[in-house]
């Protein structure tokens, strides 16, 4: 696109081999935290599962540059609220590479504690980077914001191009994954007549109506 190679991980992340750089858009860490503040209680493992995932494609592709297409933590608060832990795992993430925090809706201002730095968009070559896209005909652009996806035997996240600009996709939550496979295999055992926690079923339950709950509105509100 634009003259660059572009390499489209099915990780959701993008990568452009000439400049090492991988590009991901909508993180949102600390979500389940956010929502938690509103009394919508979730499993707090968000953070900690995207930063797994994210290493894992880190460690794998080795960029000199990392750019986060903004709405990396899902308020402005966010990076307050980051535990120790996750904290540490950004800085580990960070070190020997530069880091490039995008702003967006979600995190115009993002904590000084996360380490990087921030812009309100940038060049890469021929390729503009910011995290809505442009309402006009933007040659080259590359932007989050929109979560994409495509209905291929249920909602897939997917990358969205017309050949001049691209729409990368929000990371994956796979947090449902694991909650109906565990909901799959409670309802083996206790057909089998080998449940012996039934209150983790009702738990497990919960937790999927509370996530698609979210994913709902996320759909409404961008």
């Amino acid at each position: 696109m634009a003259g660059q190679r572009l390499v489209l991980d099915p990780s959701g992340a993008l990568y452009e081999p000439r400049a090492g750089a991988l590009v991901v858009a909508d993180l949102h860490l600390e979500k389940g935290s956010s929502f938690a503040r509103r009394g919508m209680m979730l499993p707090p493992y968000d953070t900690a599962a995207t930063l797994a995932r994210l290493t894992q494609v880190v460690m794998r592709l080795r960029p000199r540059v990392v750019i986060a297409l903004g709405d990396s933590f899902h308020d402005r608060d966010a990076g307050e609220r980051l535990s120790t832990e996750d904290a540490t795992r950004i800085s580990a993430l960070q070190a020997g590479r530069e880091w490039i925090w995008i702003s967006g809706n979600h995190d115009p201002q993002i904590s000084p504690r996360v380490g990087g730095e921030r812009r309100a968009e940038m060049r890469l070559g021929a390729l503009t980077l910011r995290h809505e896209p442009s309402a006009h005909d933007s040659h080259g652009e590359i932007a989050g914001h929109l979560h994409p996806v495509a209905v291929i035997g249920g909602r897939r996240r997917a990358f969205v191009t017309d050949g001049t600009r691209l729409v990368a996709p929000a990371e994956l939550r796979e947090q449902l994954v694991a909650l109906k496979k565990e909901a799959f295999n409670l309802r083996f055992q206790q057909a089998t007549n080998q449940l012996e926690n039934t209150a983790r079923m009702r738990a497990v339950r919960r937790d999927v109506a509370r996530i698609k709950t979210v994913q709902a509105e996320a759909g409404r509100n961008g």
